[in-house]
């Protein structure tokens, strides 16, 4: 998928819970993991930047973009970075247990709550990105390291695909713009 979907979606999913802007970046991160050291490595070749096309494949790209994207779009990575995350925060909690609100937490929540929706645009983008990349251009490594297994999606830049998914995001904005600038979560518990 496209990487303004990507931040779109991060900010919507987890709406009124985490600041838009550590939301939307969070969401595109996997991608900049990946593509950011890959342009170094182009331009201190004197390749310049990769383009995109319908004909681009994974092997345009240098080697290190797809050892990032290995790790950046595993499932398995992502939970390991939540747990990291988790018991980070699980350090900072108030008296009552909360993580306090910041200017990146929207809302108090326990610990785990607070991991959960920090990664939950990385987890996204990953669940996302399995059926809209294709075996030739990134495909989706979800299981990396237990398994090399890759999905040979439908690619995000088909016009059904993208139309598809600029009406859903159009959808999910009015719903939230309908539902209020907050949702309340300070009991809930996932």
């Amino acid at each position: 998928m496209d990487v303004l979907s990507h931040a779109i979606w991060g900010r919507h999913i987890t709406h009124s819970r985490v600041n838009w802007k550590a939301a939307a970046l969070i969401g595109i991160l996997p991608d900049l993991c990946a593509f950011i050291p890959g342009s170094i490595v182009s331009w201190a070749n004197g390749n310049g930047g990769n383009r995109v096309d319908n004909n681009t494949v994974t092997a345009d790209f240098p080697e290190i973009s797809w050892q990032i994207y290995t790790y950046s779009h595993s499932l398995i990575w992502a939970g390991v970075m939540f747990a990291i995350i988790w018991y980070a925060l699980s350090h900072n909690v108030d008296e009552n247990g909360k993580i306090p609100v910041n200017w990146v937490i929207k809302s108090p929540m326990c610990a785990r709550n607070a991991a959960f929706f920090l990664m939950l645009p990385w987890f996204f983008h990953i669940l996302v990105d399995i059926p809209v990349h294709t075996a030739k251009f990134f495909p989706t490594p979800f299981l990396s390291p237990v398994s090399d297994y890759v999905l040979d999606g439908i690619r995000w830049s088909t016009p059904w695909v993208w139309w598809g998914n600029v009406g859903a995001i159009i959808l999910v904005a009015w719903l939230l713009y309908r539902k209020g600038p907050t949702i309340e979560i300070e009991n809930a518990e996932l």
